[in-house]
């Protein structure tokens, strides 16, 4: 037993349930007309359960189940409606919802489950897997009509996985739209940490267990080291991290693992290489793999990097026609002084006496007038609109967005 029991969400209907001998896992067969009695013998740490019926569903079976039930498991009714109207599918899902405690390792059985009720039970788990933190042990279901052999036995089927595809999908909402590749990674990272359990679980039969992932663990982290460079803006971890990533994602052995131990992470294989191809490849000094991370970020409606990075990428262009160092803090200062004084005396009127000789090509590309309108912008947004006449954000996205369609980089 574990230290925690578990919590069984189970479901009475109103049909006639026949004896049935269920079977989990390959384990000793359960022969019962009422598919949650066999639960308790399948799952030893179910401490508790929750059974959900209708009125009709109570009075044909509850006395039954209660005698078939082991007398030292608490047993619940819990009263629902017919799911006749969208109001009762609500009312439904708010009890199942309810009736979970917190923190709570979990059971769902769905086979005397009737209607639309199997697809509310999905979704409940969902919910509380995401809103609750519980631990969902297993969803299950009694399949009555897949039963074969002599004497017929019907299989149990664990359909937790169908659970953890909508994980999948949420992880890939979060890295498609947000780039946050976290979810993703502690999914991959999850898959074979647990793949690695088992196989010490049935150390004993290392000729029937399939070889543990090596690769899945560590392309998560690449993903998530790639998201994170580009949460941060930081273009020159971001570039080198993309021709990694790209050639990890065409290894073999990880398309081999993905398809035995991961399979909805095939699904995010084009999202990620599209990923990688709008972002380009270039060293850390090509700027003009620069400026498309900074167009990349504006059309993904990131706008503060988007503003920031193209900054500093006028910045390096005037650093690169100066002869100074790209990355050397002081020499940048010292451009970005002389750069503000354009500016200056652009608004106000007054030349510099004198002007650099690479101001001449600075200019003639056009980027003189860019810095013109950057800063004030970039200052808006990194103060968070702190000042007395601060810009609408529809403005600000306006004004972001106008400067890449003004000006397509080197």
């Amino acid at each position: 037993m574990s230290d925690q029991p578990l919590h069984l969400i189970t479901f009475l209907g109103t049909g006639h349930y026949e004896r049935v001998r269920y079977q989990w896992r390959g384990g000793q067969p359960v022969e019962t007309s009422l598919f949650p009695t066999a639960l308790p013998q399948f799952f030893p740490d179910i401490g508790s359960a929750s059974v959900f019926v209708t009125e009709e569903s109570k009075t044909k079976h509850w006395d039954s189940l209660v005698q078939q039930w082991p007398a030292d498991r608490r047993l619940e009714p819990v009263k629902i409606p017919k799911g006749a109207s969208t109001d009762e599918l609500w009312e439904i899902f708010d009890k199942v919802v309810d009736a979970v405690p917190r923190d709570s390792s979990v059971v769902f059985d769905i086979t005397h489950a009737f209607r639309s009720i199997p697809l509310i039970s999905v979704l409940a788990v969902a919910y509380l897997r995401s809103a609750r933190d519980i631990q969902l042990h297993a969803l299950v279901y009694g399949a009555l009509e897949a039963k074969s052999g002599d004497p017929p036995v019907a299989p149990v089927f664990d359909l937790t996985p169908m659970v953890n595809l909508l994980e999948w999908l949420a992880a890939m909402e979060r890295f498609r739209h947000h780039l946050d590749g976290e979810p993703l990674q502690r999914l991959l990272d999850r898959i074979q940490r647990e793949a690695y359990r088992i196989q010490r679980q049935a150390y004993q039969e290392p000729s029937t267990a399939s070889p543990p992932p090596t690769r899945l663990q560590s392309i998560g982290n690449a993903v998530k080291r790639l998201t994170d460079a580009l949460l941060l803006g930081r273009v020159r971890e971001v570039l080198p991290e993309v021709p990694r990533l790209a050639q990890a994602l065409s290894d073999r052995q990880l398309r081999e693992e993905t398809d035995r131990w991961a399979k909805p992470f095939g699904l995010m294989l084009e999202p990620l290489q599209k990923l990688l191809e709008d972002i380009g490849q270039g060293d850390e000094t090509d700027l003009e793999a620069h400026h498309r991370l900074a167009r990349f970020y504006n059309n993904r409606r990131l706008y503060p990097l988007a503003i920031t990075l193209l900054r500093e990428w006028i910045v390096s262009r005037a650093c690169q026609y100066a002869g100074r160092e790209l990355f050397s803090r002081s020499e940048r200062q010292e451009i970005e002084k002389v750069l503000n004084d354009l500016r200056r005396g652009l608004q106000e009127k007054q030349p510099l006496p004198e002007e650099p000789s690479w101001i001449a090509s600075f200019k003639e590309a056009g980027l003189l007038r860019l810095w013109e309108k950057v800063p004030d912008i970039r200052n808006d947004i990194d103060h968070a609109g702190m000042s007395e006449q601060p810009k609408p954000a529809d403005s600000l996205i306006r004004l972001i967005s106008g400067l890449f369609e003004s000006h397509a980089g080197d």
